[in-house]
């Protein structure tokens, strides 16, 4: 499993409602073609400092690599409300643990 970590920073504090309510719309209905590959994303918001990570996770490199030509394609969130893209990162993730649900 591989993980996928943008981050977001520079923006204006008051506007991360703005930002966040950007990556919702995307998500209604379907899920964004851009995250066909993906296996789940979650969105991490520090509101103080309006700094944001967007985190997808990928079954293997493979689907990382199509998934990243996909997400690299798709528009800044809410660029009125400042803020940019800061960062790109890739990590494996070799340890995963969730709570059973039964």
């Amino acid at each position: 499993m591989f993980a996928r970590v943008v981050t977001f920073a520079g923006g204006d504090p008051t506007r991360v409602d703005e930002v966040i309510a950007s990556i919702r719309d995307r998500f209604k209905g379907d899920a964004p073609e851009a995250l066909a590959e993906a296996e789940s994303f979650l969105m991490l918001v520090d509101r103080a400092r309006a700094h944001i990570l967007g985190i997808t996770l990928f079954e293997d490199r493979d689907k990382l690599r199509r998934g990243n030509k996909m997400l690299d394609k798709l528009p800044e969130p809410a660029p009125e409300a400042g803020g940019r893209r800061v960062s790109i990162d890739t990590y494996e993730i070799p340890v995963s643990w969730q709570k059973s649900t039964g």
